[in-house]
């Protein structure tokens, strides 16, 4: 996800202050509605939920921060948008390709 000024968001919860990425084969679920192009964005909370595999509290957070939560919301409610998440969540695990690193300028 990015910011209509192309900056990146946290593609876990959409949070702005994105410090980590995490390489990563490009993932399509859903025919195409669910799914992501390469790398993951990632704010410092969201990495620290990734690197303990604290899945379903990271769940939770993408859910509750999500911009596009009333579209989730809209397809099946929050059971099914957290089902849809975790499922997501599952197939980043698998598409990694090397550890996160830190955003160029982010200390």
């Amino acid at each position: 996800m990015v910011t209509p000024s192309g900056d990146p968001l946290c593609d876990f919860c959409g949070d702005e202050d994105v410090r980590w990425v995490y390489p990563a084969h490009s993932i399509e679920l859903a025919d195409g509605f669910l799914g992501s192009s390469g790398a993951w964005a990632a704010c410092e909370t969201c990495h620290l939920l990734v690197e303990s595999g604290a899945w379903t509290e990271l769940a939770e957070r993408s859910y509750r921060h999500n911009p596009i939560r009333p579209v989730l919301d809209k397809i099946g409610g929050r059971a099914e948008a957290i089902r849809m998440i975790r499922t997501l969540h599952q197939a980043f695990s698998l598409a990694r390709i090397g550890p996160a690193h830190k955003m160029p300028g982010k200390g």
